[in-house]
């Protein structure tokens, strides 16, 4: 079982090579101060979109930020965010796929 895990893998990082891509939801009272660290610091595209808090008690508008990122960043991204907002919300999503933008795509090998 172990070995058809591995073969699996070898296949994957053969065909679509190293690079996987990730999508990171960050949500966070202080998301402005997030976004120019991303940006300026760290050099990576941001998109926002314009949000409301669900809480009954808490009504009120908040930046939703979203950016593509590497497997390889993904510590130092999330350190960098919890470094300004412990409290911060970070969802993570595998990226299949992407079209457009500024992101240089990785070389499929096969």
């Amino acid at each position: 079982m172990l070995t058809y895990i591995i073969a699996s893998k070898t296949v994957d990082f053969v065909s679509q090579g190293l690079e996987e891509y990730r999508g990171l939801t960050i949500i966070s009272d202080k998301s402005s101060e997030i976004r120019r660290i991303l940006i300026q610091d760290l050099n990576k595209g941001i998109t926002v979109y314009l949000g409301e808090k669900g809480h009954l008690s808490e009504n009120r508008k908040i930046e939703i930020l979203f950016t593509l990122i590497t497997r390889l960043e993904i510590v130092k991204i999330k350190d960098t965010i919890l470094s300004v907002d412990q409290s911060a919300l970070i969802i993570e999503q595998n990226i299949l796929e992407f079209h457009g933008g500024f992101i240089k795509k990785r070389k499929k090998y096969i």
